[in-house]
C-alpha cells in the first residue's frame, strides 16, 4: 500500500530494507499514480532496479492511496527466458538431427522432417494444440517425434501454470481490495460511535448544569424570603 506521494504504507515484499513510512517509490511510479489512465508500468527501482507493477486506486477517508502488486523484472521474466531457451536448444538439436538425417538418409525421410519442422515452428509461435506426427514410426523419426511431444507437453504445462499464477495473483489482489475496504467500513463506524458518545456527554453535562442553575435560583429565593422574614 503506497500514498500517492509514493511513500509506502505496508511492509514492502519486493526488494529488503523498505520499512513503512521511510521508503519512496521512485518519480516514474509516482507519474503513473498521477494518471488516471495507466494501471501498470514497468519502472526504476532503488533496491532491486527494474519492476513490473500493477496499482489499483484506493480511496481512504478522503485521502488517496494506492495497492501496488510488483515484482522484479528478473524474476518475472525468468520463465518466459527458460522457455525461450529450451525452445531456441530444442530447434537447434532438431536441425542438427534435420541436417544429419537428410545427408545420410536422403529424400526417403525428407518429408517427416518437413513436418516435425512445421510442427516445431507452431510449437515456438505457442500452438500448443498442433498435433505431433509420425509417433509410430518404426526409425529414427519416431525418436524425434516423441521428444517433440514430451517439449510440446512441457509447455502445455507452463502454460497451465502460468493461467493459476495469473488467477492466484487476481484473486490475491481482489482480497487485499476487500481487506482495505473493510478496514475503511470499520475505522468509519469506529469514529461515527466515537462522535455520537461525545455528542451524548455533551448534552448530559448541559443537562446537568441547567439542573445546577435551578437549584442555584431556587436556594437564592428561599434566601430572600428569610431575610424579608426576619
Amino acid at each position: 500500500l503506497a500514498g500517492a506521494d509514493g511513500v509506502i504504507r505496508t511492509a514492502r515484499v519486493v526488494g529488503a530494507g523498505a520499512a513503512p513510512l521511510s521508503y519512496t517509490l521512485s518519480d516514474e511510479m509516482k507519474a503513473a499514480f498521477a494518471n488516471p489512465s495507466v494501471d501498470a508500468i514497468v519502472a526504476s527501482d532503488g533496491l532491486v532496479g527494474r519492476l513490473f507493477a500493477s496499482f489499483k486506486p484506493l480511496d481512504i477517508d478522503g485521502r488517496r492511496y494506492f495497492v501496488v502488486a510488483a515484482q522484479a523484472e528478473d524474476k518475472a521474466m525468468a520463465a518466459v527466458n527458460a522457455m525461450g531457451k529450451a525452445m531456441l536448444l530444442l530447434t537447434l538439436v532438431v536441425v542438427a538431427a534435420i541436417g544429419v538425417l537428410t545427408v545420410f538418409l536422403g529424400g526417403r525421410l525428407t518429408g517427416p522432417i518437413q513436418d516435425m519442422a512445421g510442427v516445431m515452428r507452431r510449437l515456438a509461435d505457442r500452438e500448443l494444440d498442433v498435433e505431433v506426427p509420425h509417433q509410430n514410426r518404426k526409425d529414427e523419426i519416431s525418436d524425434i517425434a516423441g521428444a517433440v511431444q514430451v517439449f510440446k507437453e512441457n509447455a502445455r504445462r507452463m502454460q497451465q501454470m502460468e493461467i493459476e499464477q495469473e488467477e492466484a495473483d487476481k484473486r490475491a489482489e481482489e482480497e487485499k481490495r476487500k481487506a482495505m475496504n473493510d478496514l475503511a467500513a470499520r475505522f468509519e463506524q469506529s469514529v461515527g460511535n466515537l462522535v455520537k458518545t461525545l455528542v451524548n456527554h455533551v448534552a448530559g453535562v448541559r443537562d446537568r448544569a441547567e439542573e445546577m442553575g435551578k437549584a442555584t435560583d431556587e436556594a437564592k429565593s428561599q434566601a430572600a424570603l428569610v431575610a424579608e422574614s426576619s
